[in-house]
């Protein structure tokens, strides 16, 4: 069969589905993979996701099991007012569809329809796998366009992009492995503004470039005319409303000789443009919420009230998506006195046992790092004084191949995992204070494998000490026991002395 990819006004009416089979729709977001089942009583399912015009998506439909005679799946897209925008069969040598890089046409909700090659009639079924991205945005009508070299391709942006606001300064770094960092700014036509690459290093020879939203260059600068290592391109006025990109390199770029540390800011007297910032919503320290955010929404904030002498320990951590989180913590007066960027992972950030420098009420802001990613995270700030510590004796279950209990009693979030051989993991059968939620006197981690289930060989089991819920900065003491078909095997106790930290000890099994 071959690709079958064209605009349409409608379905085709041989394509056109039944009317009988009910038309039951699932949310889809950008970033999420989504799983189905196509036989011939449902040989259609449908999937919707808010979309605004100009974003680029990718979407991939695969078969759960590729193997002949297997489904052959059919994709089709349909636009706000429920016309076909796409149909799609097979792409390349494959017999599942996908789209690649389609341009949405307006704002408003779409619908995928996944199929299969001749919808009622055909005779294809199983169960398939349907992934949709946002790859990239085309710049909005009446942006702005440079006359200069065009630094990205149509509609794209970089990796790793950043938020720029006026007069508050970033830091970055650059290496040869990672020679440029590009940022993103809202203005206005007439802002007077100047930009300056300070280099924190000597070494660090910087190089600004100025683009507007679709990235043709605007403007650029080396070094200063007093022959300061600065890059400043200074008092230059906007032509327009809209986004506007700023590429912070190096001189000679990859090929530069130069590293080091940089700030970069912004400086003008205009007042700031805040695109995409959500209305802020209280916040309950010990309580975790749920959030998302897109290019669409680039930040949310919270509030929430807080004493002097207090310590704030406030995580995020992406649940879905590619979403690449930052923190900041602002106090009642507006003073920025904490941020945070990538932790352990590009997907987590943290601030930990932040001192609170007064009482009153505290803005924390959640911001996309990279814009060029989306997703959804949970939240969790921590404003309580440390929990008792009691001790507790581990008793085995029997009939068991493998078990492993973890046994503390602070208020912090520890994880327990048993990894066997390929990465096989055992099965969680009880967890505690997961993102410091239901805190308890007595938490329990249990992870077990069934008998019949372990297969001989090392296991590793590793205890990772995620959140100091009380914010108190003390240890975590311990207790570990494993066992065997209902034998202890080992009891082992420990500390774990900072978030972050992790203990890991193996068993072997015959």
């Amino acid at each position: 069969m071959l690709l079958a990819l064209a605009l349409l006004a409608g379905l085709n009416p041989h394509n056109a589905p039944a009317a009988g089979q009910q038309q039951e729709t699932r949310p889809i977001r950008y970033g999420e993979t989504v799983t189905g089942t196509l036989d011939d009583e449902r040989y259609e399912e449908r999937w919707t996701f808010n979309g605004r015009r100009g974003e680029l998506i990718r979407v991939v439909m695969a078969r759960a099991v590729d193997a002949p005679g297997g489904l052959d799946g059919y994709l089709l897209l349909l636009g706000p007012d429920g016309g076909a925008l796409l149909e799609v069969d097979d792409a390349g040598p494959s017999v599942m569809p996908s789209i690649e890089e389609f341009e949405l046409p307006a704002d408003g909700a779409y619908t995928l329809v996944a199929t299969r090659f001749g919808f009622a009639n055909g005779y294809s079924a199983g169960e398939y796998s349907l992934t949709l991205e946002q790859v990239g945005v085309s710049p909005p009508g009446g942006a702005v366009t440079g006359g200069g070299v065009r630094w990205l391709a149509p509609g794209t942006l970089p990796p790793r992009l950043r938020w720029l606001a006026y007069n508050e300064a970033v830091s970055g770094a650059l290496s040869d492995d990672d020679s440029e960092d590009w940022f993103i700014f809202q203005g206005r036509a007439g802002d007077e503004i100047t930009l300056r690459m300070a280099a924190g290093e000597r070494a660090l020879d910087p190089f600004l470039i100025l683009t507007d939203g679709a990235g043709y260059e605007l403007a650029r600068a080396d070094d200063t005319p007093d022959g300061a290592p600065d890059a400043v391109i200074a008092g230059f006025s906007l032509p327009a409303d809209g986004s506007y990109l700023v590429r912070a390199t190096r001189y000679g770029f990859e090929h530069g000789p130069s590293t080091g540390g940089y700030t970069l800011t912004i400086e003008t007297n205009a007042a700031p443009v805040e695109a995409g910032v959500a209305v802020p919503e209280p916040l309950t320290p010990g309580v975790a919420v749920n959030g998302a955010l897109d290019l669409e929404t680039v930040a949310r904030r919270y509030t929430f009230s807080g004493r002097a002498g207090e310590r704030a320990t406030i995580v995020v951590a992406r649940t879905t998506g590619t979403l690449d989180p930052a923190l900041a913590l602002r106090a009642p007066d507006g003073t920025l006195i904490a941020t945070s960027r990538a932790w352990i992972d590009p997907g987590e950030a943290r601030i930990s046992r932040v001192e609170l420098p007064a009482g009153g009420v505290y803005t924390l802001e959640v911001a996309l790092d990279d814009l060029s990613a989306a997703g959804a995270y949970r939240l969790v700030a921590i404003v309580a004084p440390p929990a008792a510590a009691p001790t507790r004796a581990f008793v085995p279950a029997p009939g068991l191949d493998l078990e492993a209990v973890l046994l503390w009693a602070s208020a912090a979030d520890l994880d327990l995992s048993v990894t066997g051989l390929a990465g096989a993991v055992g099965t969680h059968e009880a967890r505690a204070h997961d993102f410091c939620a239901d805190l308890r006197a007595a938490p329990v981690e249990r992870v077990t494998w069934a008998a019949g289930t372990a297969a001989p060989g090392l296991y590793a089991i590793a205890i990772q000490h995620r959140l100091d819920c009380a914010g108190g900065g003390e240890p975590v003491r311990f207790v570990l026991g494993v066992a065997s078909g209902g034998a202890v095997v080992d009891v082992i106790d420990g500390v774990l002395a900072r978030e972050g930290d992790v203990y890991t000890t193996y068993l072997a099994l015959p």
